[in-house]
């Protein structure tokens, strides 16, 4: 679980809801919010094997496309 990653304190993931209003983006399957820390916190979660490896073995493999926000507030 990407819970277990030193400096992640929140993770969340959800279904898209179909909206007909033009300003919502529900062409995704699914949705995940991981909260850090702080910047660097985020800088060795992407650099962490766990990540890297469900990424690579389970993520890549099931998707079409993968889009980021990052931002902090």
């Amino acid at each position: 679980s990407f819970r277990n990653i030193p400096g992640v304190l929140e993770v969340r993931a959800g279904t898209a809801l179909e909206s007909d209003r033009e300003i919502v983006d529900d062409s995704f399957d699914v949705a995940m919010t991981v909260s850090f820390a702080d910047t660097a916190s985020l800088k060795a979660y992407l650099a962490h094997p766990l990540h890297q490896k469900a990424t690579k073995e389970v993520l890549l493999p099931l998707v079409k496309k993968i889009v980021v926000y990052d931002f902090q507030e």
